[in-house]
């Protein structure tokens, strides 16, 4: 019989940690989680893909002599194909060169703050309403001009318990949505709207059909425009991706392998005063919220820009022990990883922010295929998606297409003019670090066009 129908979780990670304890580990944690998962597909108006998959796993970090193997163990089936699974990974260990400076996970026992708003008891449930929710989406980018939207609706909940071997324990329940939508009036005339988040008093389908409509239909028109550098004036989901790129640079494991700018740069003002940022895995409603991280060390809020100024990177405690430091809670099994990042909101309306823009300005409201060129000194280029639009003396005035954005972060960072006065939760293939973000005006944005 399937081990879902006669070992409780908390059963299985108990007897794997058990298990492998007898060979005598330095560092040992399991992870069991409990999941199940629905998706509604939908393409030219109508839902094409309905899917619920359910899925019991196990992720184990097991270190002996220094030497760290982990496996994922996906939708097992009984005790017997653990125990082999478990086997192979101890003797795929041993093979393997230690890891030297290895500084360890954190030690427990530790007691848990409960996180506020990260599982909706209503979600178990939400099945009888998802279609409802699509169409509603649907409807409200018609309303306002699409003539056809596709996307996605995603949700599920989880069930996860923890245990190592230096006083882990932890049990915790979340659940989450995302939900994407892109509208068309023809097809370079398009536009796109996001909903995520934890708890479904934050979904808002109708919200993100009608944003994703309100540009399809205000990029009718659009004509290729010139190459210059131009002030810019991000959406919120394009400041998640190439601003908020900065703020997830700020790994040690980034910049040991060369994919951050930020070396060596604690201290330094990359950035203008109106600039804060963070790294917050207690924010409410954020995808990456939660109790402990993969350690088990509790989570915190932790200050990566302070005024432009870079306070801090993230660290695991391996990472930590390397500088002189105290983790941040931010381990991942193998490298430090990013929670929710939160850019802190500014003093602008955006309203206010496209009255600000007197010269030529660029409105970006998506983009996506952001590449780095030189990510050690920051360079990178991205392509904006869906409507594109010119900004002169305070008011929109045509949509624009065919331009690419060909820049550094460093000047991005230091170039930000105004932020607007509020932040959403952003989420898709293209930001697939949860991110609250505001829209930024920012100057001084060098924009390209493809030679031929």
């Amino acid at each position: 019989m399937a081990l879902r129908e006669n070992n409780s979780l908390h059963t299985i990670v108990e007897k794997t940690l058990v298990f492998l304890e007898k060979t005598n580990p330095e560092d040992l944690l399991v992870y069991g989680g409990d999941a199940v998962n629905f998706q509604l597909r939908f393409s030219r108006n109508n839902i094409i893909v309905s899917k619920r998959w359910a899925n019991l796993g196990l992720s184990v970090y097991y270190v002996k002599d220094k030497k760290i193997a982990i496996t994922f163990l996906s939708d097992i089936s009984s005790l017997d194909a653990v125990y082999k699974a478990l086997n192979e990974l101890i003797a795929f260990g041993k093979a393997l060169p230690p890891k030297q400076d290895h500084g360890g996970i954190a030690e427990g026992p530790f007691s848990y703050n409960p996180v506020p708003s990260i599982c909706d008891t209503k979600m178990k449930d939400f099945s009888d309403i998802a279609i409802d929710k699509v169409e509603g989406g649907l409807n409200a980018a018609i309303e306002v001009g699409a003539k056809h939207s596709a996307g996605v609706l995603q949700w599920g909940y989880e069930s996860g318990y923890v245990l190592s071997n230096h006083g882990v324990e932890l049990k915790d329940i979340t659940s989450k949505f995302e939900f994407l939508i892109r509208s068309f009036v023809s097809p370079t005339e398009s536009g796109q709207g996001l909903s995520v988040g934890r708890m479904l008093n934050s979904l808002n389908t109708e919200q993100a059909g009608k944003t994703a409509g309100e540009i399809a239909k205000m990029a009718i028109g659009g004509k290729p425009a010139q190459a210059g550098v131009y002030n810019a004036l991000f959406s919120p989901t394009v400041v998640a991706d190439i601003v908020a790129q900065t703020v997830r640079n700020a790994n040690p494991f980034s910049i040991e392998i060369g994919q951050s700018w930020l070396r060596d740069k604690i201290g330094e003002k990359l950035s203008n005063d109106n600039f804060t940022a963070f790294d917050d895995a207690t924010i409410p409603d954020g995808l990456r919220s939660r109790k402990a991280d993969d350690e088990g060390a509790p989570t915190q809020k932790t200050v990566i820009f302070e005024n432009g100024v870079l306070k801090n990177l993230i660290h695991n405690t391996t990472t930590a022990k390397k500088v002189g430091t105290t983790t941040t809670s931010n381990a991942g099994l193998v490298n430090p990883q990013n929670s929710n990042v939160v850019i802190s909101p500014g003093t602008y309306s955006f309203e206010e922010l496209v009255q600000e823009c007197k010269e030529p300005t660029i409105y970006v409201t998506s983009n996506w295929y952001t590449r780095t060129t030189n990510a050690a000194e920051g360079v990178f280029s991205t392509i904006p998606r869906d409507g594109m639009f010119l900004i002169e003396n305070g008011e929109i005035k045509k949509p624009l297409r065919e331009l690419r954005i060909s820049d550094t972060f460093p000047n991005l960072m230091k170039n930000i003019i105004a932020i607007q006065n509020k932040n959403r939760q952003i989420k898709w293939w293209e930001v697939n670090v949860p991110t609250f973000a505001p829209a930024m005006l920012i100057e001084k944005v060098n924009f390209t066009t493809g030679t031929k």
